[in-house]
């Protein structure tokens, strides 16, 4: 299949499924953008209105059996929708080449081997010390893997061109704090016990702390203000200094100092530190569907929103938003609900990559889209690492 490695345990639709919704997390994770299914069940679009209406900023959740089915995007729109977009040049992000077992780091001129049994490039930051990276194992069952925690070396590629491993085992989240000096990452027990967060120095190249957090724990973004823990209900910031504030919102993905949180069935993007508050947008809606057989069941049906790195704009089920007035601009992808939902990474601060799936999870196409300019170009396949 293509986008997998032949060395990947993962077999089967619904483990791959699981672990493109891990990636995602990850991503969104990293203070970088976030690509997210809110919640269970189906995800709906919430903004249908013609292009440079507001959304809504009073919506509420509709009843359930009152929300009308969503379009179901087909292969074959996505397939039109990408032999239409403009051929644009190689994204500047990493990559791997090679085969497994013989990867390469690949960037801005270095080629440089990495760890053995690392083979899976997924996220990425630029510091003044040289790009950092955690790079997903090929023998995730060596190691215990779970939904939540992946066997990972974190790396950093100084500028010269040497590779120094920074960490290395069962992680749930990697993040760099916004002046790029320091890395953090949670990394959890082979059996189920409390996870430790680790935070290093870059400079120094030495750890400056470390603290446990509970099991199930995951690490989600590197603000400001410290080191975002989810951690159910709601979710933490964690200072250097041990000092800690707890949010009773679901965090649902980080840019820069902004969050993208959920409260009851709608979403807010916020600013930590400041009174940023956009108003509620993207509220779930259900939709009741009747079996043959008389029996009958519920689908929420929740957006899928990605910010671009510096929090100032997003897309909502395709639609590029300006988050400080939520008014939607030009459509960028076909809006609706498809299996698998599109991959989205950061590029330039209003910009994010988009790699797009058929049904098989086979790639269509990755897209460079800049947001308030409302428009895509297609990229060359892959964008990033061997794999996906």
């Amino acid at each position: 299949m293509a986008g997998m490695s032949p060395g990947d345990p993962l077999g089967g639709r619904s483990a791959r499924r699981r672990r493109r919704r891990e990636i995602v997390a990850a991503a969104a994770a990293l203070a970088v953008v976030l690509a997210v299914m809110a919640g269970c069940g189906g995800r709906g679009s919430p903004i249908t209105r013609a292009p440079s209406a507001p959304v809504s900023t009073s919506p509420a959740p509709s009843p359930t059996g009152t929300a009308t089915r969503p379009h179901g995007i087909t292969d074959q729109e996505l397939r039109a929708w990408a032999a239409a977009l403009p051929q644009g040049p190689a994204p500047d992000v990493p990559t791997l080449a090679g085969r497994p077992g013989h990867y390469l780091l690949v960037d801005r001129g270095h080629r440089v081997p990495v760890p053995a049994g690392a083979g899976q490039l997924y996220v990425w930051w630029r510091t003044p010390y040289g790009l950092v990276t955690p790079l997903l194992g090929d023998n995730q069952a060596g190691v215990g893997y779970s939904d939540d925690y992946w066997g990972s070396h974190i790396v950093l590629l100084k500028p010269d061109g040497r590779l120094v491993q920074i960490g290395h085992g069962l992680m749930g989240g990697v993040a760099t704090d916004p002046t790029g000096r320091y890395v953090a990452w949670l990394q959890a027990p082979p059996k189920e016990g409390p996870n430790t967060v680790h935070v290093v120095d870059l400079a120094a190249m030495r750890e400056v702390t470390r603290f446990d957090e509970p099991a199930f724990s995951t690490l989600r973004g590197f603000v400001q203000a410290g080191i975002l823990i989810e951690k159910g209900p709601g979710f933490a910031v964690r200072s250097l200094d041990g000092q800690e504030v707890r949010h009773q919102q679901g965090l649902e993905g980080v840019a820069g100092s902004r969050l993208l949180v959920r409260e009851g069935d709608c979403l807010h993007v916020i600013e930590l530190g400041s009174a940023f508050r956009t108003p509620a947008f993207g509220c779930a809606t259900t939709w009741t569907y009747h079996e043959p057989g008389g029996g009958h069941g519920d689908f929420v049906f929740r957006p899928l929103v990605a910010l671009s790195p510096d929090g100032t704009w997003m897309m909502v089920d395709g639609v590029a938003v300006d988050v400080a007035t939520l008014t939607q601009h030009a459509t960028l992808m076909p809006a609706g609900t498809h299996e698998p939902d599109p991959l989205m990474f950061p590029l330039g601060p209003k910009q994010l990559l988009v790699k797009v799936y058929d049904s098989n999870y086979n790639t269509i196409a990755a897209a460079a889209c800049d947001l308030p300019a409302g428009r895509c170009q297609k990229v060359p396949v892959p964008f990033f690492g061997p794999i996906w």
